[in-house]
């Protein structure tokens, strides 16, 4: 099985976790809790030029799958390697939904550099009303380059990476996924 097949089927897997309720549910998807996407307001919230704003800017621009314009808020000396890019583009299809807004604990700034502590939440509703919330810090950092904030590292993703393509997984039959890019 390809690098990039065992990825999405991680990636389907970790779907099928998310949506999954316990019990005799109804064979009916687990829902995103209202207003959990990060919204254009949710951006502006934050203040116009800084290190949070821009990591909310990324995260949304996943959420939306605007593949290209989340590549673009990474520096240009951060490598994106083939199953990065692929949790980005699987994820962007559904996954990110469920990633609300983050709660940013603190940013440390330093010249040049930025160092964005924050908290991720994530809630699905199973359709028994049952609520499953996950709450996870994360750090996040980024640089300034050409005038912009930019995440200087790509830590996050090589995680979730690391996670999809641990343990087994389902044989999928997938293609495997074209993976130009516009960097």
């Amino acid at each position: 099985m390809t690098l990039a097949v065992r990825c999405v089927a991680a990636l389907c897997a970790a779907g099928a976790v998310l949506a999954a309720g316990c019990g005799d549910l109804p064979d009916e998807p687990a829902i995103q809790r209202p207003g959990q996407t990060i919204s254009a307001g949710d951006v502006a919230a934050q203040p116009p030029g800084s290190p949070q704003r821009a990591l909310l800017e990324w995260m949304r621009h996943l959420q939306r799958s605007e593949l290209a314009a989340a590549l673009d808020d990474y520096a240009a000396s951060v490598p994106i390697d083939p199953p990065q890019l692929l949790i980005m583009r699987v994820g962007s299809k559904g996954q990110w939904r469920f990633l609300g807004p983050p709660k940013i604990l603190d940013v440390d700034r330093r010249g040049s550099e930025a160092t964005v502590y924050a908290m991720l939440q994530s809630e699905v509703r199973a359709p028994n009303g049952r609520r499953d919330i996950s709450r996870r810090p994360r750090v996040f950092r980024l640089k300034k380059e050409d005038g912009r904030w930019k995440l200087s590292d790509n830590l996050f993703l090589a995680g979730l990476t690391k996670a999809a393509l641990s343990g087994d997984m389902p044989s999928l039959e997938a293609p495997a996924p074209d993976f130009e890019s516009t960097r």
